[in-house]
């Protein structure tokens, strides 16, 4: 088949059942529907809504255990690649923060106070209650979205659940074990803590403002006009504070200033905010005889 990859799913215990190759078919049936489930959100998060890849059972049960054949069918051929992301192909072994999978496994119960993705970066910064971990950006997404997470629990425990000694691996097309999990491992995967998340995003640039309200005294009660629109905004640019409390002139709210403006918004249930702070004041934008820097 064109354009497509394939992998099979394993699940072994020591038990009547799948010893013998056979399995509960309620249990069956919702494992293959909780890895479509996965595929898909994963999908639907990783390239913007749209669907990049379709789902497919390509062969019956095996001997030697009991194993599922699926086959990805790639429809985008520029989409971010969601099974690599995922952790269900890919490198072989692979460890760290490289997959969803492996950075589950690794996160447990922890929770994610926030994540922060830079502008113009692939990576994001996950903040915990015990520190930070720097991940790619894709897999940020899928670590913090609670239906992941739910679909990735079917998937790995509903076939074995309450057995003893419990197997799950996936075999890639080539044959090669990218995943093995046995006995606690296959709990390692925990539904999202509440509480989590606050989701981040920061951008900076060098933008013009005016400053209609200033504190000369300190980096906090300033405002400014930007886009049409006027924001409290945090000043850290300290020389520029000790130069214009020296300055004759005072600043004017119709004053136009070039600035590095950092600018953070955070997204929650209950909708969306933003934090301003001035990194740098570039150049006040008057005649030489009016500026204040």
């Amino acid at each position: 088949m064109e354009n497509s990859t394939s992998f099979k799913v394993f699940y072994d215990a020591d038990d009547n059942e799948l010893a013998k190759h056979a399995i509960d078919a309620e249990a069956f049936g919702k494992s293959i529907l909780s890895m479509s489930s996965l595929i898909s959100k994963a999908d639907d998060l990783l390239n913007e809504g749209k669907k990049s890849v379709k789902v497919l059972v390509t062969n019956p049960t095996e001997e030697g255990s009991l194993g599922i054949e699926y086959t990805i069918v790639q429809l985008l051929p520029m989409a971010v690649d969601v099974l690599k992301t995922i952790g269900i192909t890919g490198v072989v072994g692979v460890t760290g923060h490289a997959t969803a999978l492996s950075l589950i496994r690794q996160l447990g119960s922890k929770r994610v106070i926030s994540v922060t993705k830079k502008a113009g970066s692939n990576n994001a910064t996950l903040e915990l209650e015990d520190g930070e971990i720097e991940c790619p950006a894709p897999v940020a997404a899928l670590v913090t979205e609670p239906v992941i997470r739910d679909a990735l629990i079917s998937v790995v425990q509903a076939p074995l659940e309450g057995k003893d000694a419990p197997v799950f691996k996936i075999i890639n097309q080539d044959g090669e074990e990218v995943l093995r999990l046995e006995g606690e491992q296959t709990e390692e995967i925990k539904p999202l803590p509440r509480g989590t998340l606050l989701r981040k995003e920061t951008e900076t640039k060098e933008v013009n403002i005016k400053f209609t309200q200033v504190n000369f005294l300190g980096e906090k009660g300033w405002r400014m006009e930007y886009a049409n629109e006027e924001h409290s905004v945090l000043v850290t640019d300290y020389e520029f504070l000790a130069t214009v409390r020296q300055a004759e002139r005072a600043i004017s709210s119709e004053d136009l200033f070039s600035v590095t403006l950092e600018t953070t918004k955070t997204f929650t249930a209950r909708g969306t905010a933003q934090k301003f702070i001035i990194k740098k004041v570039l150049r006040h934008r008057a005649k030489k005889e009016d500026k204040v820097i």
